[in-house]
């Protein structure tokens, strides 16, 4: 898709595909350079606007003893992810002052967002298939999640490689969600997953839960 917007020299601005998100947990400098670099060359070279949030880590106190809260890496993970989650969808991510490499028009508000984790390589068509499943994704809402990632998804494991299916388990790992499901529907919003979100850490797995998904599924890639 793309958007236009005329700057104050009568100039138009284009952009183009979806804007691109990067959360970055803490102030890392050689982080933020990292992600500096890449937002010249998403939005000068390809006209996509590229957004940093940073989410405020929490400091932890150095201990000897490993297992005082063995669990607090994860979590602070998944407070990261509940909380660009809701930047997100709420448009807070456009909204910090942060200076572009051109004229950027403000994007509307997400329908769905994918999440990738900074160390995901993907497929030549994973954005084709969450293109081709985002209609479906907005319109059923007995559907939880879009998933690319399968455990078994090794070439010599693979029986058909354009089959989807329905799946109660939840993948996790380059997928997309709708924002009925993280707000949840007008009808049911008691079942927004931002009401709750993974307040124990290990967010994968809360997801999982029954009380999670309130029977919806996730589509996922079948292999043999």
């Amino acid at each position: 898709s793309t958007n236009s917007k005329q700057d104050r020299k009568g100039k138009t601005s284009r952009i183009a595909g979806a804007p691109i998100i990067i959360s970055q947990d803490g102030r890392n400098a050689e982080v933020q350079g990292v992600i500096e670099t890449y937002r010249q060359l998403f939005e000068m070279k390809l006209g996509v606007p590229l957004f940093r949030i940073e989410h405020p880590r929490v400091s932890v106190e150095p201990t000897n003893s490993f297992d005082t809260d063995w669990n607090l890496p994860y979590k602070q993970l998944a407070s990261h992810y509940g909380w660009a989650l809701e930047q997100t969808f709420s448009g807070a991510a456009y909204n910090n002052g942060q200076k572009h490499n051109r004229e950027i028009p403000t994007p509307p508000l997400p329908q769905r967002v994918i999440i990738l984790e900074e160390d995901i390589e993907i497929a030549n068509d994973f954005f084709s298939l969450m293109n081709s499943t985002a209609d479906l994704l907005d319109s059923d809402q007995t559907l939880l999640a879009v998933s690319a990632f399968n455990d078994n998804g090794k070439e010599q494991f693979v029986a058909d490689t354009k089959r989807l299916v329905r799946s109660d388990f939840f993948p996790g790992l380059g997928w997309m969600m709708s924002r009925n499901v993280w707000d949840g529907p007008a009808s049911h919003p008691d079942t927004g997953l931002k009401n709750s979100w993974a307040p124990n850490g290990f967010w994968d797995d809360w997801l999982r839960e029954n009380a999670r998904r309130w029977g919806r599924q996730i589509i996922a890639l079948r292999f043999r």
